[in-house]
C-alpha cells in the first residue's frame, strides 16, 4: 500500500512541477530597440533557460503546445521575415527549429507531423534530403527531434483510432518502419 502512495505522490509532485512552470517574456531597449525576451521560469525565479538566446533569432511569440505543458511552440523570424516555429521541451531542450507547420501532435507516443519548406531544413538537412529552399516536405520528428519519418514526403496523415502514419501511399509504425503500401 505504501509503494502506491509513493507512486502517486510522486506522479503528482511532476504534474505539479510541470504546471507550475511559467513562460516569462520582457521588454527591453538595446541600442534604443525594443527586444522581447522570452524565458522559463520554474514558477520561483529559478530560470530553466533563455529561450531568446537558446534560439539565437528574433522570437515573434510564444505559447504552450498543449494543456499538457510539455512543449512550447515558439514562432520565430529568419531573414526578410520568413516566420517559422520551433518546438521546445518544458525543460528547456531545443527539439527543432525551422518547422513552417505544426500539423498534427501524437501525445501518446510524443511525435510530431510538422511541415519544413528547404530554407527551414538548413543547409545540410536541405542538401541530404534534396529539398528545395523553397519547396515543402513533411516528416514526423520525435520529443528529441531525430526524424521518424525524414522530409521527403508530400502528404503524412495520422488518425486516432489507429496505430500507424499514412505517408504519400505507405504506411509506416511509429518507429518508422514501412509496414506496407496503401490499397
Amino acid at each position: 500500500m505504501s509503494n502506491i502512495f509513493l507512486i502517486l505522490r510522486t506522479q503528482i509532485l511532476n504534474i505539479t512541477q510541470i504546471m507550475n512552470i511559467e513562460l516569462i517574456s520582457e521588454e527591453i531597449l538595446i541600442d534604443n530597440e525594443e527586444l522581447t525576451t522570452w524565458k522559463l521560469d520554474k514558477g520561483n525565479g529559478t530560470i530553466i533557460t533563455d529561450l531568446t538566446k537558446l534560439l539565437d533569432l528574433e522570437i515573434i511569440e510564444c505559447n504552450w503546445l498543449d494543456d499538457t505543458r510539455k512543449h512550447l511552440i515558439v514562432m520565430h523570424s529568419e531573414y526578410d521575415s520568413m516566420e517559422h516555429f520551433a518546438i521546445v521541451s518544458n525543460e528547456g531542450r531545443l527539439v527543432k527549429k525551422g518547422i513552417k507547420e505544426i500539423h498534427q501532435v501524437i501525445q501518446k507516443e510524443e511525435l510530431f507531423v510538422v511541415l519544413f519548406s528547404g530554407f527551414g531544413l538548413g543547409e545540410e538537412d536541405s542538401t541530404y534530403y534534396n529539398v528545395g529552399h523553397e519547396d515543402f516536405k513533411m516528416a514526423v520528428i520525435d520529443e528529441y527531434g531525430v526524424y521518424v519519418l525524414p522530409p521527403q514526403y508530400n502528404s503524412i496523415k495520422y488518425y486516432d483510432d489507429e496505430d500507424v502514419l499514412y505517408a504519400d501511399g505507405s504506411i509506416y509504425d511509429f518507429k518508422g518502419n514501412f509496414i506496407k503500401k496503401e490499397e
